[in-house]
């Protein structure tokens, strides 16, 4: 059970036990929200059907770190001066999804152009 914005999320593995091993593996995840269901081999892609345009890699095993799935995410050696000009990018982009009405856009645009701020200034701190 997860607490989503005015609701809560449920998310259930469905384990197929083998009779030769006797092992359950995870066969797929079940996911529930608001009356919808998604479901997939991953909880990322259980949660891709259910919210429709979400990509995301959440890993499949505790403790291993997801790769990044955003290509155009700025390199990890990138100058302050590259990570500002990609953060005003995205404040333009938050800007054009608040005046379209797309509020979930316009928080990842600037929660992300955020992060690219403050990775400059600790750059420019060192």
């Amino acid at each position: 059970m997860i607490p989503v914005a005015d609701g809560l999320m449920w998310a259930r593995p469905v384990y197929v036990e083998s009779e030769s091993s006797g092992q359950p593996l995870v066969r797929l995840v079940v996911v529930y929200y608001d009356g919808e269901v998604g479901f997939g081999e991953s909880l990322g892609e259980a949660l891709g059907q259910l919210f429709p345009g979400l990509n995301i890699d959440l890993g499949d095993v505790v403790g291993v770190e997801a790769t990044p799935t955003d290509p155009n995410a700025p390199p990890d050696d990138a100058t302050a001066a590259e990570l500002l000009a990609d953060a005003d990018e995205l404040f333009g982009e938050a800007e054009q999804a608040l005046q379209d009405g797309d509020l979930g856009a316009y928080q990842d645009k600037v929660e992300a152009a955020r992060e690219l701020v403050q990775r400059a200034l600790d750059l420019l701190d060192d």
